[in-house]
């Protein structure tokens, strides 16, 4: 069976780039996978997070295929664990008989998928996974030429994964000095700090209430008010952010450089305003 050129696998890894969102890209994986690699009527996108937190299902074009990837984590057992741990592809096209998975592969025939062909997803650094392709069909994948497609395909999309998940990260690291930001200026403005003072603060409290210090800046951003467990004195006195300039602001109660370690009631000059 005839794969793509190298002209159309050229087309295949633009388009796989053209997302910088990963939950995008991997939907492009599987959609792109069953389009262009014969004998898959089915794909998942497999990663291989770490030993303790296991594997899991990034993406994939049916419940089937999710249903058939769970139960390879479930058993440790199944092309797609070999793959996203050791393997650079596996194929098997008689999984209901095949006996180095016996379990997975009667749970998978159950299903209705008798064939598969997983190959690895990694990058230089590190192995991420793989892609498992599947069929409902018995003796599928056997040709070499449908391997060679699938490993180019899978070279292709571990690329676009790893530079989708860099944005990812990227993003989410700018979100959340952003979130960060506006959370001290709040501080600066309603409780009179420094720069620094401020960023205290959100470290004190994150520290005190165990809790990261993006969410205790997130929930300052939307709430108003830092987070204090009530079984807990805090070490930092939380209170709702005034945003009408009353004389509920609050002023650190050591020197403007130092570190706080409370915040104290601003003074009301209303009074010594209202005398001159």
């Amino acid at each position: 069976m005839d794969g793509p050129d190298g002209l159309r696998m050229a087309e295949i890894a633009a388009r796989l780039h053209r997302d910088t969102d990963e939950d995008l890209t991997v939907d492009s994986i599987v959609s792109l996978a069953v389009e262009v690699i014969p004998d898959a009527q089915l794909a998942s996108v497999t990663l291989n997070a770490s030993r303790r937190a296991g594997f899991a299902t990034l993406g994939a074009t049916s419940d089937i295929a999710r249903q058939v990837d769970q139960h390879q984590y479930d058993l440790l057992e199944g092309a797609a664990v070999e793959t996203a741990e050791r393997e650079e592809w596996v194929r098997s096209g008689d999984l209901d008989t095949d006996g180095r998975w016996p379990r997975w592969g009667a749970e998978a025939a159950d299903l209705g998928v008798l064939s598969v062909l997983s190959v690895a997803l990694k990058t230089e650094e590190r192995r991420t996974g793989a892609l498992n392709l599947y069929s409902l069909q018995r003796g599928r994948f056997a040709d070499r030429e449908t391997v060679e497609v699938a490993l180019m395909f899978g070279v292709h999309a571990s690329s676009a994964l790893a530079a989708s998940r860099v944005v990812s990260g990227l993003e989410n690291a700018l979100s959340t000095r952003h979130t960060i930001g506006i959370a001290q200026g709040m501080l600066m403005e309603r409780y009179q700090l420094s720069l620094d003072q401020s960023f205290n603060v959100l470290r004190r409290v994150s520290s005190h209430e165990n809790t990261k210090l993006a969410q205790v800046a997130r929930q300052l951003v939307e709430t108003g008010s830092l987070p204090t467990s009530p079984e807990q004195e805090p070490s930092v006195e939380s209170h709702p952010i005034q945003r009408d300039g009353s004389s509920m602001g609050y002023v650190v109660a050591d020197s403007r450089d130092a570190a706080p370690d409370s915040l104290d009631p601003a003074p009301d000059r209303s009074r010594e305003r209202a005398a001159d």
